[in-house]
């Protein structure tokens, strides 16, 4: 067991061990219906209170809420700063926030303020979004829901900035506009810069900051007084010595940028009363004028395939024993869960101040859920043969421009993946992931993180247990994969498996070379001082190149492997002024050479080894703007 999984592993089991309390008046009462999971909530209580132990861990606190038949049930454990009382500790939502853009755009939908379907520019300034590769295209507000508009992973923008630094919400999705890498409907990438874009929609049309829309039409006609999405928290400051501070990370004087997908935060009793108000009711509710509008959001509006989840304008889809959905908390330092059925009337909240949940969370939602049930092969023995599964895959969601899209290709982030033809049999394939390796085979059974995958029904493959893959196929060719809750796409031209491989071989060729380069120059010059001092012009521009290539690799490596995931896109900026000035040293050295070379007496070895040395410098420049190094 790994030492994050071990960390996990002792704060869930914590947080399970405190007493349940609850606030209301439902708890022990006879007659609650069975969760969809086939248990009742007192149950799922004491379930949860079953996981005794005395194992402690220093500032630890989490608070659960099973919402059944309008009423919510209560877990905590520790408490907040100024109050014993657990439910009174504020945790930061982190993703959970996006669900507030979604409820204020269809409370403007119902209003009439806004279409579904009408092209978001149409509620944009001129020339607002500039990073369009597909202008002929709408992009709806139904696509911004959907996460389909086709945006790149927008990592321009850090997740949070120094207090101070702050700029309008707009003012940081001008600067921050990812590139738009597929045509919008296309496939589903996971995208803040979508959400928090509905969001300025939101203020355009109804004339208020964001955070003012949602404090006067959701905060406030829930009575949900002790929750935030102010960036700066003016609004509501005594919440900020309420706040359980994130075990493994620190947000001191920082505040959040595209707030609208990650930045609120409250308490557990506040975010269950916006559950409760999600279940459908016969009237609008608090929220909405009309129960249609409700029941509209919480449709699902993107799908791929009926075995997989999709998405309900915004909320995405979870496999269970009846339609649930739910979002989780995805942020360093926090963790949690938003998850309901709105058929069932039942769901679960849980929120912590660490960000290793998974047993808590694996527990509840089998507990109050339930697991869903097996996909039924099909008895058809005639499966696809898996060679059309053929090719180079990466997860959708991945950065499609800029040196990011390199440094992520290094670290092994993207999961890129190859499948190519077994030596057994013809319908073997296999695919070599960055992270993890398995198996396709066709009329046979596949590995995939070491469990037994078998072909169930054309281009859907299962475990036997909780893992399926499915291959989206047009016109006999693979578009998309879906693959756990992602979706990933072939590789585009350049991005295969041997382009990653041999890129990454030419740089540290280019880099021996020239190091190897500098040290012949180090030791001819110890060796022939006066010499040295002589030497033709074509000679000291030769190591002048060398020099500004050796420097190149350097810059670049600091960039990929440091800059990169430790500084801003901002702090990066010296790296790309210097790859700009490199460049241009290495292209006036080589220029100068190829003038000097015939006037110069230069040995023939000279000549090889200058000669080399523009190729090497012509390769390392010509990697750059493959790989987008200038940006």
């Amino acid at each position: 067991m790994g030492k994050k999984t071990l960390a996990c592993f002792l704060v869930l089991t914590i947080v399970m061990s405190i007493p349940a309390f609850a606030l209301s008046e439902a708890e022990g009462e006879a007659g609650l219906p069975a969760l969809p999971s086939g248990m009742k909530a007192e149950d799922v209580q004491e379930r949860i209170d079953e996981y005794l132990a005395s194992i402690n861990i220093k500032d630890a606190t989490c608070a659960a809420a099973i919402i059944q038949n309008g009423k919510a049930f209560f877990n905590v454990t520790g408490g907040s700063v100024e109050t014993d009382n657990g439910l009174d500790t504020v945790y930061r939502w982190g993703e959970i926030t996006s669900i507030l853009t979604w409820i204020s755009v269809m409370q403007l939908y119902e209003q009439g303020k806004v279409s579904l379907e009408e092209d978001i520019r149409e509620y944009l300034p001129e020339g607002f979004l500039r990073r369009l590769s597909f202008t002929d295209k709408a992009i709806t507000i139904e696509n911004l829901m959907n996460q389909n508009a086709g945006w790149e992973q927008c990592w321009k923008v850090e997740t949070f900035m120094p207090e101070g630094g702050m700029n309008s919400l707009e003012e940081i999705l001008r600067f921050g506009e990812p590139k738009q890498i597929y045509a919008p409907g296309e496939v589903r990438t996971e995208s803040a810069y979508a959400t928090a874009l509905a969001a300025y929609i939101v203020e355009r049309v109804s004339g208020a900051p964001f955070y003012q829309y949602v404090n006067e039409r959701i905060f406030k006609p829930l009575d949900m007084v002790d929750s935030s999405i102010d960036p700066d928290g003016t609004d509501n400051p005594k919440l900020a010595d309420r706040m359980a501070a994130p075990i493994g990370a620190d947000y001191t004087g920082l505040l959040p940028t595209l707030y609208p997908a990650f930045g609120a935060y409250g308490t557990i009793s506040d975010l269950s009363k916006l559950m409760l108000e999600l279940i459908p009711q016969d009237s609008g509710g608090k929220l909405f004028e009309q129960a249609g509008t409700l029941e509209l959001m919480l449709k699902n509006s993107y799908s791929v395939t009926p075995y997989f989840p999709g998405i309900a304008h915004g909320i995405p889809e979870r496999r269970g024993a009846v339609r649930t959905l739910g979002l989780s908390v995805e942020l360093a330092g926090y963790g949690g869960e938003f998850v309901f059925s709105p058929e069932a009337d039942a769901g679960y909240i849980m929120l912590s101040n660490s960000d290793n949940n998974d047993y808590l969370i694996n527990t509840l939602f089998n507990s109050v859920i339930g697991k869903a049930s097996d996909v039924v092969p099909d008895n058809n023995d005639e499966m696809p043969v898996a060679a059309g599964f053929a090719g180079d895959y990466m997860p959708a969601d991945h950065p499609g421009s800029g040196h990011r899209e390199f440094a992520e290709y290094l670290r092994g982030l993207l999961s890129l993946s190859a499948v190519k033809y077994g030596d057994r049999t013809r319908s073997l394939l296999y695919i070599n992931m960055r992270i993890f390796a398995s198996q396709y085979v066709a009329k046979g059974y596949v590995t995939f993180y070491s469990n037994q995958m078998t072909q169930i029904k054309p281009q859907f493959f299962w475990d036997g247990r909780d893992s399926y893959v499915y291959f989206h196929m047009e016109d006999g060719e693979v578009k998309k994969v879906l693959l756990g809750d992602g979706e990933f796409v072939p590789a585009r031209g350049g991005r295969s498996v041997l382009a990653i491989d041999l890129s990454t071989a030419a740089m540290y060729a280019c880099a021996l070379y020239f190091i190897a380069a500098a040290v012949c120059m180090i030791v001819f010059a110890i060796r022939n001082k006066k010499q040295m001092w002589r030497s033709s012009l074509a000679s000291k521009l030769a190591a002048a190149l060398n020099i500004s290539g050796l420097l190149l690799i350097l810059n670049n490596g600091i960039l990929l492997c440091y800059s990169t995931f430790n500084l801003t896109y901002r702090q990066c900026g010296v790296h790309f002024i210097l790859n700009y000035a490199l460049t241009g040293l290495v292209v006036l050295s080589s220029a100068g050479i190829a003038v000097t070379w015939k006037r110069s007496e230069l040995f023939v070895r000279q000549k090889i080894c200058y000669a080399l040395s523009m190729l090497i410098c012509a390769l390392s420049i010509a990697l750059m703007i493959i790989w987008d190094l200038y940006s």
